[in-house]
């Protein structure tokens, strides 16, 4: 590709947004994080969630949603 053909895809993908580079995100593979603390391994955990009322109102299932 020319320069001033890669200038101009690059430049068109800047302009359109994080859409493009949000989609290039989702595709990508996550990483494997190796648990802080190891002495949980075969236990049974509980997560509690807390949210205050204005986020609440605003994103009703916030809590549910980060809890699993």
């Amino acid at each position: 590709m020319p320069p001033m053909r890669s200038f101009a895809v690059v430049l068109l993908l800047g302009l359109s947004g994080c859409n493009v580079l949000g989609a290039l995100a989702a595709k990508a593979p996550r990483p494997d994080v190796d648990a802080a603390y190891k002495g949980l391994a075969g236990q049974t955990v509980g997560v509690m969630v807390w949210a205050d009322r204005g986020t609440q109102i605003d994103f009703s299932r916030l809590q549910l949603d980060v809890a699993e």
